[in-house]
């Protein structure tokens, strides 16, 4: 008595495992690092947060700064970098997508850094008079990555 799987049974068993190993794959870390990365390269400035996401997806994490003069400061963190193989993502393996207003300003550290140097060490300003300082023109010829 008992159970015993016929040859179609273990057929379909094969088949499903086949499957989901084929979709674990598709999903593995180091595919999301490069669809992350080709994805960058379809960004462009002035870009809505809708806009970046349907191009960019899920960022792996994100945080948004209510800056002096009622500004929002979107940060966009996507994993595109593997420093070291330890199973923890850190921040030199993230490109942040920065978006001021709503609107894309840039992507990388690069950008990251100088706005918060002119903003303020915590990317705050503590008293901006004038507001956040507009820095597409200024970041244009540099390195975004």
């Amino acid at each position: 008595m008992g159970y015993h799987p016929d040859k179609t049974s273990r057929g379909a068993f094969l088949l499903t495992l086949i499957f989901i190993l084929f979709c674990v794959s598709c999903t593995s870390p180091g595919k999301i690092r490069e669809r992350n990365r080709n994805n960058l390269s379809r960004l462009t400035l002035d870009m809505s947060l809708q806009q970046v996401l349907a191009v960019m997806k899920r960022p792996y994490r994100s945080e948004t700064l209510n800056l002096t003069g009622g500004e929002r400061l979107e940060l966009l963190y996507y994993h595109t970098d593997l420093k070291t193989p330890d199973g923890a993502v850190t921040d030199d393996e993230l490109t942040p997508v920065v978006l001021l207003g709503g609107k894309v300003i840039g992507w990388g550290w690069i950008l990251l850094q100088r706005f918060r140097q002119d903003q303020g060490t915590q990317g705050l300003p503590s008293q901006a008079k004038e507001g956040p300082k507009d820095i597409r023109k200024d970041v244009e010829k540099l390195d975004m990555y």
